[in-house]
């Protein structure tokens, strides 16, 4: 989870319910139980940690998403691609229960892993990356430190399913209100956008060979039928695209968006539902 989830509760629960977790924290001023290294806040113990290893990380490009500078976001300034060398340090502290929680709602301390992670020599005028995040996984080794990063590092692909969910299939205009509702509308809709999420994963990689991983035979044969200057051998790039114009996308506008994307995807079913269904 990103920093939304840095909640004591939350994250007692999770260890009650033995469920692994990696939370980017914002309390970084959170209060520890007193130690013998005297050091009283997550922020501090994350600074004094030993480091465990250093590595090369690849950040993506960051697009201005701000046109007025009073409501910018901390953390959201545009960038360059860049390959950043990350210091990687780790440590366990026990953290205490936070003021105005009942004790019936959570222990009074718990134990928390910190992974911080901060950028070695930034470029001029770039600002340092730095994360620190909490976890219940283990950090006793350089291998289980790099897990923690890279289960981390997932939480943007996690990001892009919600956007295909929620985005892409109108998850959230669907008004629902009862549980059983919600949940049969998720079970018909999830698998969709993670269909969805692959074809556009897969586009980037330009790979015919890999056609085969996002699209049946039978859903080729209904898309030739609605494009019909696909290519012979089309790779994943020319699928998602055949795809998104059968929803509505101009070619002129750029990649496609999740809207588009869901319209072709949703319609391209049907149809391979009615040459089933004639066969």
């Amino acid at each position: 989870m990103d920093r939304e989830g840095d909640q004591y509760v939350v994250l007692a629960e999770a260890q009650r319910l033995a469920c692994n977790y990696v939370v980017r924290a914002k309390h970084l001023d959170r209060v520890l139980v007193d130690n013998d290294k005297g050091l009283h806040t997550v922020n501090a113990a994350a600074v004094a940690a030993p480091v465990v290893l250093e590595r090369p990380v690849h950040l993506a490009a960051r697009v201005k998403r701000w046109q007025n500078t009073n409501l910018k976001k901390p953390n959201t300034a545009p960038r360059a691609s860049r390959t950043a060398r990350l210091s990687v340090s780790a440590t366990t502290v026990e953290a205490r229960r936070s003021c105005g929680i009942p004790v019936a709602e959570a222990p009074p301390q718990l134990p928390i892993n910190i992974v911080r992670v901060v950028e070695l020599n930034p470029p001029d005028g770039e600002a340092a990356v730095e994360w620190v995040l909490l976890t219940n996984l283990p950090v006793a080794s350089t291998a289980d430190v790099e897990f923690v990063i890279d289960c981390y590092r997932r939480r943007w692909l996690i990001e892009e399913l919600f956007k295909a969910l929620k985005t892409g299939c109108n998850y959230e205009k669907l008004q629902l209100e009862s549980e059983k509702s919600l949940t049969n509308a998720l079970a018909v809709m999830l698998p969709l956008a993670v269909e969805m999420l692959r074809l556009r994963a897969l586009s980037r990689s330009d790979d015919a060979a890999r056609v085969n991983e996002v699209i049946t035979k039978n859903q080729l044969a209904a898309l030739r039928a609605v494009a019909p200057g696909l290519p012979p051998r089309p790779t994943s790039r020319d699928v998602l695209l055949a795809v998104a114009a059968f929803g509505g996308h101009i070619k002129n506008n750029g990649d496609p968006g999740w809207l588009v994307l869901y319209r072709g995807w949703r319609d391209l079913m049907l149809i391979e539902m009615g040459m089933q269904s004639k066969m």
